[in-house]
């Protein structure tokens, strides 16, 4: 709101100065040719003013009377004013038309009127903010509401060349006024009048298709952007294999409109508790409209995450996302063994094996690397014995999952030296500080304790840089509200069904 109160000021005050200097060039006197002047009259012609397009029929280049000419079609419309008709009052959805002649222009009413009622203009499906700096007011419950939201795409030739690739399949099927001008776009509420966006699931019709597409993309890994390169008509996050991505959208789409809310709540403790003029009365209908429409839009968005986190899809026992605890929970349940050497790794080679210490001392995605090495390691271990049938699946369900994510993992060959996608755009030279650092913890731990499990022969530089390669393609942060779980914002890791088509991602 206060940019576009600032852009369309600094237009005007462009338009005022090119114009004084016009005047003063001719010969004018321009002492009167105020700044505050040229402002109010500028807002009487935005405000008041009719689109001469409705005129299209009675003014043109050869009217008889040559009265009236219309501006060189290139130019566009224009704004015409007509006194008195102009203080009709606006509702949205009345219903009105006009009628325009070579003697008269006319506004027919389109439902039953009677003595005393008011007689409502419509200025057409206008926002709040659209009101608000046009007109001067704002409408409660205003069904053409919506947020604005202003987001630049990072420069990335990756991301572009995906974008220029759909861009045709999205134009086929989203109507041109979703668009975003300028990189804005418009979050719709369930009761604006189009009930959301259409071509997208429930949880995200608040949201325009082309926003959803661009962080799609933004948050796309290494594997996700292969299927998209390969098969681009795969929209938005419905690819095979892609409900990391639709979470990770979610998850940033979150991230989006929880600092669109704090833009508007900043200053609460500063606003007065009941308004007391008609400005305040209309500040205050724009910010509730604008912060029931961004809570509208996190719920569903909560409750799907929620459900990743907490039971996943179609009731399954393992949630797709899994936090550390949750982790080391399961790698509890599937070896007691295993788990109680790890937990002693951790403790000798770090001084902690609690969770939230090691958070809070930033080793949170270090334990994870370890975490993946290790259920790969047991996997490896287990692997001449593993048998997996219906049977086996109902009575062991952790253990079915866990086996068959690591065969999805190598499924994409992520424990070969050649992954089925290229990684070497996000490859950096910490990865191997990274996993140098941690190479350091196991020595430390298999020297402390020459049984631990962190004295396999397995654990080196490359074993722990491919576990840590999963982690950073498979996971990703999780932005709850802190009483949802135990530290509000974490990393966490996706539990992805083996049921890619690895042949999509060759050419």
């Amino acid at each position: 709101m206060e940019k576009g109160y600032a852009d369309r000021q600094s237009e005007w005050r462009k338009l005022w100065e090119e114009g004084v200097s016009i005047l003063k060039d001719e010969g004018w006197a321009t002492v009167g040719y105020t700044w505050v002047l040229a402002k109010w009259a500028a807002t009487i012609l935005s405000s008041r003013s009719f689109i001469s397009s409705l005129l299209v029929e009675i003014i043109s280049d050869d009217h008889p009377t040559g009265q009236w000419n219309l501006a060189p079609k290139a130019d566009g419309p224009f704004p015409v004013l007509f006194p008195l008709i102009d203080i009709l009052n606006h509702r949205p959805k009345a219903k009105v038309s006009w009628e325009t002649g070579r003697e008269f222009m006319g506004l027919v009413i389109g439902e039953e009127l009677h003595s005393g009622d008011l007689v409502w203009n419509n200025y057409g499906p206008k926002s709040n903010e659209e009101l608000l700096l046009g007109y001067g007011f704002c409408l409660p419950s205003n069904p053409f509401d919506q947020v604005a939201i202003k987001l630049n795409m990072p420069s990335n030739p990756n991301h572009s060349a995906i974008r220029n690739q759909q861009s045709s399949y999205i134009n086929s099927i989203v109507s041109p006024n979703e668009t975003p001008p300028d990189g804005y776009y418009y979050i719709r509420s369930p009761d604006h009048y189009t009930s959301g966006y259409e071509n997208v699931s429930a949880e995200l019709r608040a949201f325009p298709p082309s926003l959803i597409d661009n962080l799609s993309i933004l948050v796309a890994n290494d594997r996700e952007m292969g299927l998209l390169q390969k098969r681009p008509n795969l929209h938005w996050p419905t690819l095979n294999g892609g409900r990391r991505n639709m979470l990770a959208l979610i998850c940033q789409l979150l991230q989006v409109l929880q600092r669109k809310y704090n833009e508007i709540t900043w200053f609460d403790h500063l606003l007065p508790k009941d308004p007391t003029n008609d400005k305040q009365r209309n500040a205050k209908i724009y910010r509730d409209s604008q912060i029931s429409i961004i809570r509208a839009a996190i719920n569903p968005l909560m409750y799907k995450l929620r459900g990743a986190v907490e039971i996943g899809d179609h009731g399954e026992v393992i949630p797709q996302l899994v936090t550390l605890e949750k982790a080391l929970k399961y790698l509890k349940s599937l070896d007691k063994v295993t788990y109680t050497s790890f937990r002693r790794g951790l403790k000798l080679a770090l001084g902690t094996n609690d969770i939230r210490e090691l958070r809070e001392a930033c080793w949170a995605e270090g334990v994870w690397t370890l975490w993946i090495c290790t259920i790969r390691l047991w996997f490896l271990r287990q692997a001449s014995a593993i048998r997996i049938n219906s049977t086996v699946e109902a009575k062991e369900p952790l253990r079915t999952k866990l086996i068959d994510w690591i065969r999805f993992t190598d499924d994409l060959q992520y424990w070969s030296s050649d992954p089925l996608f290229d990684v070497t755009a996000t490859e950096s030279a910490n990865d191997d500080e990274a996993a140098a650092e941690l190479l350091s913890v196991v020595k430390s731990a298999a020297e402390a304790d020459p049984s631990s499990v962190f004295a396999e022969r397995i654990w080196d530089l490359t074993f722990i840089k491919r576990g840590n390669r999963i982690g950073m393609e498979e996971g990703l942060t999780l932005a709850l509200q802190e009483q949802d779980t135990e530290v509000g914002e974490q990393y966490v890791l996706h539990l992805e069904k083996r049921k890619l088509q690895t042949n999509t991602l060759h050419g």
